[in-house]
């Protein structure tokens, strides 16, 4: 980053090396002036900056001619700074001290760090909770399987029931991400949602297996369609 620094050559006075600034006599060094004014409430004081010194308080005669009166320079500077768990995209870190320096030897200010989290291919955050889309084949949704599921610590089993629909949800608790400013382990869940992918490119073979297995079942195995089917009967035979 590019920052404010004292200036090398003038030590932040903003005159020529070998010079040094003098006190404004116009405002005798306070960088403002008191004007008095009448009104018809009587005289009435107010301040303004001073003309002469631009609110310095000194006049540079002899400006440094590598910062030109400033009294500092813009460098590049490199600063480390601690993100803490659980941070957003979008938020701001201040990090205290580490910003331009000051005028007239004031005080060095903030640095205000906007944070941007790059998106994962995986996983999808939402506040602190986890999201992720887990494939599993059309047999593991009707026979049950044990999965390896992956989180951000690592993968862990689950048990997929037998029977499992495409579109369930199903939570692992404490395995999101850690709540900012707070105590370790205080952490959202991570929710995966299963998909169930439809076999592609079958061959001959396995097109007669399907169509020989699928001659076994009947309507107890398909509740969600015996349903749709029954509304609709119910709907149209009225």
């Amino acid at each position: 980053m590019n920052r404010a620094e004292e200036c090398p050559d003038c030590k932040g006075t903003g005159a020529e090396a070998g010079t040094s600034a003098k006190t404004c006599p116009e405002c005798n060094g306070k960088g403002f002036v008191t004007v008095q004014q009448r009104s018809m409430f009587g005289m009435m004081q107010t301040q303004r900056p001073c003309s002469k010194c631009g609110g310095k308080g000194k006049i540079i005669e002899k400006q440094c001619t590598k910062c030109r009166g400033k009294g500092s320079v813009n460098m590049k500077k490199t600063v480390s700074v601690k993100v803490p768990a659980g941070i957003d995209d979008g938020m701001t870190l201040n990090v205290r001290g580490q910003g331009n320096v000051g005028t007239n030897g004031g005080s060095r200010g903030d640095l205000k760090v906007r944070i941007s989290v790059r998106r994962d291919p995986v996983f999808t955050r939402e506040d602190y909770n986890i999201r992720i889309d887990f494939p599993i084949t059309y047999a593991q949704a009707a026979l049950g399987a044990e999965i390896e599921v992956p989180t951000i610590d690592g993968s862990v089993t689950y048990n997929v029931p037998a029977g499992t629909q495409p579109g369930t949800v199903f939570r692992l608790r404490g395995k999101g991400v850690q709540k900012l400013q707070q105590s370790e382990g205080n952490r959202g869940d991570q929710f995966v949602t299963i998909s169930v992918e439809v076999p592609k490119n079958l061959s001959k073979k396995q097109k007669d297996a399907l169509e020989a297995f699928e001659s076994t079942l009947d309507e107890k195995n398909y509740e969600k369609r015996k349903g749709f089917f029954d509304k609709i009967k119910e709907k149209f035979n009225k």
